[in-house]
C-alpha cells in the first residue's frame, strides 16, 4: 500500500471500516468476511489527504458527502485500507467531480440497505477512473435490500436467486459467534448503523457551525468549498 502511494500522482485509497463501535458488529465481520456475503462496513475513498463517505442528514438542502482525516472517521472502527489506483487527477477535477455527485447523494436520500457510504464510495471511486471497489464491501447490503423487497411483498424469495449460500453463512455465524441468538446480530447490526448516524449528525452539526462561522473567510481564500461553504480538499 505504502510502495503504491509513493508512486503515484494521485493515489485513490479505499478505508474500509466496521460499523460503529460494536465488539459483535466485528465478530460477525471476522466471520462473514470469509464468505462471499462480505460483512457490516462503512466506506470512505481517499484522495489528496481527506477521505469522504455520505451519510444521513435530515435537512434536504444538505449534502451527505462529509470529509474526514484519513482512516480517522470517529463514529467507526477502522479495519484496513485498500489501494485503488491512481486517479491522475488534479483538486480541482477532484471537486469537480465531488460537485457532480453531490445532487444525488443528499443527506436525506441516505438508505441503509439501498444507498449508504459503501455504495457512495463505489460510485466515487468510479468517477474518479480507479475503476470499482472490492464487491465484498457492499455485498451484505446487496442481500439486504434484495431480501427486503420480498419482505415488503409478503413474497418467498426464488431459492434460485444468487446468494444462495447467505444462509449456509448464517450456519457458519450460529458455530462461531459468542452463543447468543443469530437473530440478535442483525439487531446488533441495525442498532449500531443507527447510533452511527445520530452519531454522525452530531458532529455534522457542530462542524456546520464551526464552518459557517469561517465560512466567508474561507471563500474568500480559496475557491474549493461545496455549497454549504465547507472545505471539500
Amino acid at each position: 500500500l505504502i510502495e503504491n502511494i509513493k508512486t503515484a500522482t494521485t493515489p485513490v485509497v479505499l478505508h474500509v471500516y466496521d460499523v460503529g463501535h460494536n465488539s459483535k458488529i466485528h465478530t460477525l465481520n471476522e466471520v462473514l468476511h470469509t464468505t462471499s456475503v462480505g460483512g457490516v462496513f462503512h466506506g470512505a475513498i481517499e484522495v489528496y489527504g481527506k477521505e469522504y463517505s455520505f451519510g444521513h442528514s435530515p435537512n434536504k438542502k444538505q449534502s451527505g458527502i462529509f470529509p474526514c482525516p484519513p482512516a480517522g472517521c470517529p463514529l467507526h472502527t477502522y479495519r484496513e485500507s485498500i489501494y485503488l489506483g491512481d486517479c491522475q487527477l488534479n483538486k480541482k477535477q477532484v471537486l469537480a467531480v465531488l460537485t457532480k455527485l453531490k445532487p444525488d447523494w443528499m443527506g436525506h436520500t441516505y438508505n441503509l440497505l439501498r444507498k449508504n457510504c459503501c455504495f457512495f464510495s463505489h460510485e466515487f471511486a468510479i468517477e474518479l477512473g480507479v475503476g470499482a471497489i472490492p464487491e465484498w464491501v457492499y455485498s451484505l447490503a446487496d442481500i439486504g435490500a434484495w431480501t427486503n423487497q420480498f419482505v415488503l411483498r409478503k413474497e418467498t424469495p426464488d431459492k434460485t436467486e444468487p446468494r444462495a449460500s447467505f444462509r449456509k453463512t448464517w450456519r457458519s455465524v450460529e458455530e462461531n459467534h459468542d452463543g447468543s441468538h443469530p437473530h440478535n446480530f442483525i439487531g446488533d447490526m441495525t442498532l449500531a448503523h443507527v447510533m452511527a448516524v445520530r452519531l454522525q449528525r452530531k458532529y455534522r452539526t457542530r462542524r456546520d457551525e464551526k464552518g459557517m462561522a469561517e465560512a466567508g473567510v474561507r471563500r474568500a481564500s480559496r475557491g474549493l468549498y461545496d455549497g454549504e461553504g465547507f472545505e471539500l480538499i
